[in-house]
């Protein structure tokens, strides 16, 4: 039966467990898997140049950059990244990523604005992450019964 975080998995901002209070093999991996593909897409997202044009709704780039940066910490954490580490590294790939974009990509533009939807996303990650281990915990308290 799979229960809400331990508290070692409270420092890796949360993993869904198992009653022995591990994650199963398979779990972790799938985590991993999913969290690779999702640092794969953002490298496409953030470094291929794009097309020029009319964007589709005002600040979708600003949206674009929260979305992937809350994908980014949410499935870094599923995978076990301690908070501190998944903090320090999206920030850091964040302003990383928007010097590249000002200096490197000609057809890139780095932003300030960007940069500030990147660490809001980061931080809704963690805190997707969190509420969703306390649903987990409470759920699996209410099931276990006495």
């Amino acid at each position: 039966m799979i229960t809400g975080p331990s508290t070692s998995s409270r420092r890796s901002c949360g993993a869904w467990m198992t009653d022995s209070g591990s994650m199963s093999a398979v779990a972790v991996a799938r985590d991993r898997l999913v969290f690779g593909a999702v640092a794969a897409a953002s490298v496409v997202v953030l470094f291929v140049p794009t097309a020029p044009g009319v964007p589709p709704f005002p600040y979708a780039d600003k949206v674009i950059h929260l979305l992937l940066f809350t994908a980014l910490a949410w499935t870094a954490c599923r995978a076990g990244l301690g908070v501190r580490a998944c903090v320090l590294g999206l920030v850091a790939y964040a302003a990383l990523s928007e010097l590249v974009q000002a200096i490197l990509l000609p057809s890139r533009s780095g932003s300030w604005l960007d940069l500030a939807a990147d660490v809001l996303g980061v931080g809704l990650g963690i805190a997707l992450n969190i509420v969703l281990d306390r649903a987990v915990s409470r759920a699996g308290r209410h099931t276990m019964g006495p």
